[in-house]
């Protein structure tokens, strides 16, 4: 029997992805210095989100007591999931690697052009961000798919207290890591956008994909956490309550980044607020729809954005970089409130005709393809599609 989808979790990501897109462009309007400048210059943060929401969601698709299919299955549907898009983003910013804005055309590494396709550019940082800066989370995403089967026979075998301790113990790793980093400073001081090159121990902490493992890893105990209570009778006021704890958690994500007291740029970069993410994710699953934040990333408009989100992820940098050229080509230089209004609208417009057109159509036709008569049946819809495509890349 499929679990029903966590349709709040799916709106949530949409939030996420958004978060990043302003980040990543946002910052060029100049926004004056407060709360709200800070919360958006802490975009990065979104990947941890995704992270640790990619393990839970997968746990929760694989648990006990349903057919999950076999690990090749598992592996062909998490392909079908993410490459068509994650390709499609590369073809897109292709032009920019060739023809870098402001300089002369040139030929691109080929251990870029190598790694990338191959999705395996997170484990040298230094290439990370060569092709389409937001496609290296999708190399170590493949990482942690290629473990999970081993992870989750693990995990799902947990009782309560071996979940908790299991999420104690990722979480503790992942703030180890950075803690140490920044008692040490083997690259000196830090700072938000600092190139690879300029901090190469920084850039191991956030791409390598060992780095970042205890994240999707404290996603997956949390995940069986949920699990083990999935089957409880919840009142209303359980619900409800459920909701208010999901919106404390995820309220006091955002006071952190937006303290005046700023903490250290690597501990935010790294799993900090992994275990607020965790939280609010078992408390929006609790909620089940019943609550004001519940209801609102559960309601029709937020999801449909949400399912659209991976795509909004992976492409937003190189339709910034398309529209840019486009509009330059014509002579049109709007100034830069109007440009970003164009170009989010834009963004937003492309990723959900691309998941309908394009992502879904891909994903069904290459679990067809790969995936045997499983696949077939997929292709022709019925069953409907796992309750993992879901998951956050």
């Amino acid at each position: 029997m499929r679990r029903p989808q966590l349709q709040a979790l799916t709106g949530l990501r949409f939030f996420a992805a958004a978060h990043v897109v302003v980040y990543h462009y946002g910052r060029r309007l100049g926004w004056h210095e407060g709360p709200w400048s800070r919360v958006l210059d802490h975009g990065f943060a979104g990947v941890t989100l995704f992270f640790v929401l990619s393990g839970f969601i997968l746990i929760y698709s694989h648990g006990a007591g349903e057919r999950s299919g076999s690990t090749r299955e598992f592996w062909v549907a998490r392909f079908a999931r993410i490459y068509p898009v994650y390709l499609l983003g590369l073809l897109l910013a292709l032009p920019a690697l060739v023809f870098p804005p402001g300089a002369p055309a040139r030929v691109p590494d080929a251990v870029v052009l190598a790694a990338s396709p191959l999705l395996l550019q997170a484990w040298v940082p230094r290439l990370a961000g060569e092709w389409n800066g937001p496609a290296w989370s999708l190399s170590a995403e493949a990482f942690f798919y290629a473990l999970f089967p081993v992870l989750a026979f693990g995990i799902l075998r947990l009782r309560r207290r071996g979940a908790l301790l299991s999420a104690a113990a990722a979480w503790g790793v992942s703030l180890g890591l950075v803690t140490a980093y920044v008692l040490i400073q083997p690259d000196g001081a830090v700072r938000p956008g600092m190139p690879t090159a300029a901090a190469p121990w920084l850039g191991y902490l956030r791409y390598h994909p060992v780095a970042r493992l205890p994240e999707f890893v404290l996603g997956m105990a949390v995940g069986r956490l949920y699990l083990l209570r999935a089957g409880d009778p919840l009142s209303r006021r359980d619900r409800r309550l459920s909701d208010v704890a999901a919106t404390l958690a995820l309220l006091a994500s955002l006071a952190i980044v937006a303290s005046p007291v700023a903490l250290p740029f690597p501990m935010v970069h790294g799993g900090l607020l992994g275990p607020l993410f965790a939280l609010a994710f078992y408390a929006l699953a609790r909620a089940n729809g019943l609550g004001l934040l519940s209801r609102l990333l559960g309601s029709g408009l937020v999801v449909r954005l949400g399912e659209a989100s991976y795509a909004l992820y992976i492409l937003h940098v190189p339709v910034h970089g398309l529209l840019e050229r486009g509009l330059a080509s014509v002579g049109w230089h709007p100034t830069p409130v109007f440009f970003f209004a164009i170009y989010l609208a834009t963004a937003l417009a492309a990723s959900t005709v691309v998941y309908s057109t394009f992502e879904l159509p891909a994903r069904r036709r290459l679990r067809a393809w790969l995936g045997g008569s499983h696949g077939r049946d997929l292709a022709r819809g019925t069953p409907a599609e796992v309750a993992d495509s879901q998951a956050a890349a």
